[in-house]
């Protein structure tokens, strides 16, 4: 647990505060610092969570265009 602390406090000694990031995934949650060139990530892995997160989307919207 100490690891995790003393990174943190060195995340935000040593680094830009406004990268750091919650991941939108609401089952995920995790915190991230947010190295993408325009500072748009919104997950804490694309591969994982922006997946699962696209899927729902998609998965949502068909759902609303067959009217159920």
């Amino acid at each position: 647990m100490i690891e995790i602390v003393s990174s943190f406090a060195d995340l935000l000694i040593h680094h830009d505060p406004d990268r750091i990031r919650i991941c939108e995934n609401q089952y995920c949650l995790w915190v991230f610092y947010d190295e993408s060139r325009n500072r748009s990530r919104r997950w804490c892995d694309h591969r994982t969570c922006g997946n699962r997160m696209n899927v729902r989307k998609f998965r949502e919207r068909k759902r609303m265009e067959r009217g159920v």
